[in-house]
């Protein structure tokens, strides 16, 4: 096991890189054969990164972490895009054969908690924001079993596979918000806080609840706050819902 506070760059005898560079973060290296890219100006922020082997992951130009831990199994794949934020607290976890992806512009407040399970998939498209103590996970957890058969029906790697967790480009997720495998939102949608969400949403829509349903269609949200004109969002994000 390797253990790094700050590099810039490094490589060792068991074919683990690091390309680019850190302070204020531990890494630690418990396999071999994995790959830890860094972008420009990334700030750490007293975050820890458990990586095990022959694993990819790829953190792009100008990303905040403040105090999160981050922890890749063997075989997992992890990128996220240029100028993202993830605030104190947070979990991410990507276990052997699972990956996630995240697109440029993501925030995240305080308390998170993004996993993927073996095999399966967790996808946010750009300029995502989600509030505090969102819990995001793309299967079970633990292995369910038809008493009758015998027969695992929830965790095989067939079934595994076909587990994901799509979130479109600019879609907004509320505090206390769970989000549970089998779910696609579509771009520029809300989701409300509190929600339970496992389904598929479409693009510019409130859905909200437990389990979240479709509350209005055809809004499209800001970042900021009072504007009063909706030319201040970006057309991509502005469209008549698909239903």
């Amino acid at each position: 096991m390797t253990k790094l506070t700050e590099c810039t760059g490094y490589s060792d005898e068991k074919g683990n890189r690091i390309i680019g560079s850190f302070q204020h973060c531990e890494v630690i290296f418990s396999g071999s054969n994995s790959t830890l890219k860094i972008g420009d100006d990334f700030n750490a922020g007293q975050m820890k990164i458990a990586i095990g082997s022959n694993c990819n992951i790829d953190i792009g130009n100008n990303v905040t972490t403040r105090g999160s831990f981050w922890n890749f199994y063997d075989n997992a794949s992890c990128s996220i895009g240029d100028n993202c934020r993830f605030r104190d607290g947070g979990f991410l976890s990507i276990a052997p054969f699972a990956k996630i992806n995240i697109g440029s512009g993501f925030t995240v407040e305080f308390d998170y908690t993004v996993i993927a399970l073996p095999y399966s998939e967790i996808r946010f498209g750009e300029d995502c924001m989600v509030s505090r103590r969102v819990s995001v996970q793309s299967n079970d957890g633990h292995d369910i079993f038809d008493v009758k058969t015998g027969q695992n029906i929830n965790a095989t790697v067939e079934l595994s596979k076909l587990k994901k967790v799509i979130i479109g480009n600019h879609v907004w997720i509320g505090q206390d918000a769970t989000v549970l495998y089998n779910t696609d939102i579509g771009d520029g949608s809300i989701i409300g806080a509190k929600s339970l969400v496992k389904n598929k949403f479409p693009n510019n829509c409130i859905a909200g609840g437990n389990p979240a349903k479709i509350i209005k269609t055809d809004v499209a949200w800001s970042r900021n706050y009072g504007d009063t004109d909706i030319s201040v969002i970006d057309d991509r994000y502005v469209r008549l819902t698909d239903l």
